[in-house]
């Protein structure tokens, strides 16, 4: 496990465990607790090698960011990131398949804020029965973007609560 606001110094080495999902290059996986709408920046800088790579891991297992050269100098960064929810999360640190040796690995992040969007639906004629308002991630509606819904029956008054701040979030109804 690592915490936030933790600089280490580590090796990528034969003996380490492989990427499946990326050719088999060599990785080291450290985890760390988040909770949702906490800000974390994660960076890997090669010392020993050229061409790090980043992949952060929700805590279902699935993949939440990843990034590869965007901190320059074929050096990895996932800035900014918002927990999308609280849990255990799995960072994966390595480089291009082959490469191996010394790596810096930065983690920092804040407590984060929440925030919330709230309102009124207001519809003209003859409606019945109720009217659902929804708050998306995307300007796609699916049920993968969706971070919030609430169903109105007799008021048409919303409020969605802890909503990670500095995001965009797009409403339907």
């Amino acid at each position: 496990a690592v915490a936030l606001s933790t600089s280490v110094t580590r090796v990528l080495g034969a003996s380490d465990c492989r990427a499946w999902d990326r050719g088999g290059p060599r990785q080291k996986l450290y985890a760390f607790s988040g909770q949702r709408g906490q800000p974390v920046t994660i960076e890997m800088t090669g010392v020993g090698f050229y061409d790090t790579y980043l992949k952060l891991y929700d805590p279902d297992g699935g993949i939440a960011a990843y990034d590869d050269d965007s901190a320059g100098a074929g050096n990895a960064r996932i800035a900014g990131y918002l927990l999308e929810r609280t849990g255990l999360y799995t960072l994966a640190a390595s480089a291009w398949p082959g490469a191996t040796g010394a790596f810096a690995l930065s983690l920092r992040g804040s407590a984060g804020s929440l925030g919330s969007i709230s309102g009124d639906v207001q519809y003209s004629g003859l409606q019945g029965g109720s009217v659902l308002v929804a708050a998306y991630r995307s300007p796609v509606f699916s049920s993968t973007t969706l971070t919030a819904s609430q169903i109105l029956l007799s008021t048409r008054s919303f409020a969605f609560a802890n909503l990670p701040t500095g995001t965009t979030y797009y409403l339907g109804a």
